[in-house]
């Protein structure tokens, strides 16, 4: 049931969080001008999360709740959400961060104040992202993704960013998938881009790049490229093949290029039509994503001048979708898209390009 006294549940899924905790909780607690709760779903953790979060919560300046169940992000944060007060909900990460004392209160405002305009509550919010790192160097590969953050649109908005919307229209969209333990914020995400729409809200929300880091921005984001691929082409058999694999890899530097070898195993024991239909899902998804070209050349840019994330104007990716993308986005542009994306795929597996047959059923040269 709602409590009229709070505006928002905060639901942080945690595993294995203890030494993070302390600063959430303070980051939290520095929050001003906003009436909220914070619901931690543990997953089963095997350090002092659960210890250390019933410690913070008797001084925290808001109520705290710890509830546990199976692991798995998605289960989690349905758990928090089943336990929740708030007429609102906030879906936050654990290392996540506010830099401004106003940001739950302004990013709230701002969310009331789109559904009152537009009478609906199907809206959900985003916050624009900013990268926590260990190397202060600019860096153009994280200043391109900050860019994509603030966009309203399919396969820009993920967990890491934040997820507020009314209790109401989670209801109606969710729960978060549970099937994978993984890909839920985005298919959440999708299901609400669909249902009504995405907002971005005026705050920024500051995320610890620390797997990026340790794993390799480049293979981390060709592994989630991979992810994808897979999800768009409804393969959710081969996705429950990679928790697998990635639990065979040790600690350090990620090699995307087992994954994909995996995935091509994997498509050499289906029949012709099914591999078919996976390579014509993966033309499609390359050829609805050649926007990012352009907003790469937007980013390059405003990365040189100084700009902010939030505050560039991404005029080419404009012009792309006003001039360009009819005559890319057709049946012949998706056929096209067939061959590029075959060939990365064949180059990121690190299968050659030797002439035999390959598992898409052609003559390969």
């Amino acid at each position: 049931m709602n409590d009229p006294a709070l505006s928002l549940s905060i639901i942080v899924p945690v595993l294995n969080e203890a030494e993070r905790l302390p600063d959430l909780f303070g980051e939290l607690g520095r929050q001003r001008g906003i009436s909220f709760e914070l619901i931690l779903s543990d997953g089963g953790s095997s350090d002092q999360t659960v210890a250390t979060a019933l410690r913070l919560a008797e001084g925290a300046p808001f109520p705290c709740r710890i509830v546990c169940g199976p692991p798995g992000r998605g289960r989690q944060m349905n758990t928090g959400a089943r336990e929740s007060s708030g007429r609102t909900l906030l879906f936050l990460h654990a290392d996540s961060a506010f830099p401004e004392s106003t940001a739950l209160a302004e990013g709230l405002s701002a969310l009331e104040r789109e559904i009152s305009l537009s009478r609906s509550e199907d809206i959900a919010g985003h916050f624009a992202l900013r990268f926590l790192r260990r190397d202060p160097a600019p860096s153009l590969a994280y200043y391109y993704y900050e860019v994509k953050a603030c966009l309203d649109r399919s396969g820009c908005i993920h967990g890491d960013q934040g997820f507020m919307l009314r209790k109401s229209f989670f209801e109606q969209v969710g729960p978060f998938d549970e099937s994978l333990g993984f890909l839920e914020d985005n298919r959440l995400a999708e299901t609400i881009s669909r249902a009504g729409r995405w907002i971005l809200l005026p705050a920024v929300l500051a995320t610890s790049a620390r797997r990026f880091e340790g794993e390799g921005l480049y293979a981390r984001q060709m592994l989630n490229l991979l992810i994808v691929a897979l999800d768009a082409a409804g393969r959710n058999d081969f996705l429950q093949a990679l928790p697998e694999l990635y639990r065979q890899q040790r600690s350090g530097p990620l090699r995307q290029e087992f994954f994909y070898a995996k995935v091509r195993q994997l498509l050499r024991s289906l029949p012709s039509g099914e591999r078919r239909n996976f390579w014509n899902s993966a033309g499609r998804l390359a050829v609805e994503n050649f926007w990012q070209v352009f907003l790469f050349m937007d980013a390059r840019k405003g990365f040189r001048h100084g700009i902010p994330p939030v505050q560039l104007s991404p005029r080419l990716l404009f012009w792309y979708e006003r001039s360009l993308k009819r005559l890319v986005e057709n049946p012949v542009g998706y056929f096209a898209g067939f061959l590029p994306a075959w060939l990365w795929f064949r180059w990121m597996s690190g299968a050659g390009f030797g002439t035999r047959r390959d598992e898409c059923g052609i003559i390969e040269q």
